[in-house]
């Protein structure tokens, strides 16, 4: 992750730390696949902070839907550390696991919670995703948690990370009509590493 961004100490002491406990952790609950775990700093890590490569979230109130073992919600964590991070699944398990990983870390940025989403009713300038359903469903479901107007210059909505293929036509056909595709960014251009191949960070503007 060093060649891709400028970690300072205590970050890179922070991601050496969540690899370990995550790795301990994911043998008794099974986060991630054994194939995927055997790859954590590049599919789960580094994919996660990519967003941090386009978008600013310094100082932000930032959703994670769907975070599974704490992807992306953790690692953007440590990435932004002026950020504050709310973290939701449906998996109570997984919500154990990510709130034992922030407190082993120190991360005083991150409160997780064990709620369906769409019975979570907060607001945040950004919402964030790994492609844990079609775009439809997500954004009737996230509607109401994303507040309309810019942080640093930035149109706030969701920064949904997923792979295949999509254009702005079939993304606007497809969304909730609250949001407009602003931008669609192929990874594979920014990360020479062939697990971005397919992978792209979409961003959906807040109308």
């Amino acid at each position: 992750m060093n060649r891709f961004f400028d970690l300072n100490d205590e970050q890179r002491a922070q991601f050496e730390l969540f690899s370990d406990i995550f790795l301990e952790k994911n043998a008794q609950v099974n986060l991630v696949s054994r194939k995927d775990s055997e790859n954590l700093i590049e599919r789960h890590f580094l994919h996660s902070i990519t967003v941090g490569k386009f978008y600013n979230l310094a100082g932000a109130r930032v959703l994670d839907v769907g975070t599974g073992g704490g992807f992306p919600g953790l690692p953007l964590a440590i990435l932004f550390p002026t950020a504050q991070f709310h973290l939701v699944d449906a998996r109570a398990k997984k919500i154990a696991a990510v709130n034992d990983f922030a407190s082993h870390m120190g991360l005083k940025n991150v409160v997780a919670s064990h709620v369906r989403i769409e019975e979570f009713h907060e607001k945040f300038q950004f919402v964030v995703s790994r492609a844990v359903t079609g775009l439809e469903r997500f954004t009737n479901w996230v509607e109401k948690n994303v507040e309309r107007g810019a942080h640093l210059g930035q149109h706030q909505g969701i920064i949904y990370l997923r792979g295949l293929d999509f254009d702005f036509n079939t993304i606007n056909d497809e969304i909730n009509q609250s949001f407009d595709c602003n931008r669609i960014i192929h990874l594979e251009e920014h990360f020479d590493l062939d697990f971005f191949s397919s992978k792209k960070v979409i961003f959906l503007q807040r109308l």
